[in-house]
């Protein structure tokens, strides 16, 4: 069964003023939140305003990596992947990957 927005909303605002119990919030807050949220992930990033958050470290790969992504070239050809970023020998470096081959020429990315 899909919940509507106003069902999920309704839901949310009843776990969250439960578990914190008078910290309430209204209805329109839980819902506007959740539309912020919704919009916010459908929306591209230019690498020029954002990079995506790296956290996830491993002996595997050298920095950190952000979780799995959308990003698009400059051609506009769309990829699923990750983000790394860090610094090797003093030289920072900010790489999209696809199936572990760095993708040149990102201009937008996005969480899905």
């Amino acid at each position: 069964m899909v919940n509507t927005i106003e069902e999920q909303a309704k839901a949310f605002l009843k776990k969250r003023n439960h578990q914190r119990g008078s910290m309430l919030i209204t209805i329109n807050e839980a819902l506007n939140g959740l539309i912020d949220f919704a919009k916010s992930t459908q929306e591209w990033i230019s690498v020029e305003t954002e990079y995506p958050l790296t956290f996830e470290s491993s002996p595997d790969w050298d920095g950190l990596r952000s979780e799995e992504i959308a990003f698009k070239d400059c051609d506009g050809k769309k990829y699923f992947g990750n983000f790394y970023s860090g610094t090797i020998d003093g030289f920072e470096f900010n790489d999209f990957t696809d199936s572990n081959f760095i993708v040149q020429d990102v201009t937008h990315w996005r969480y899905f």
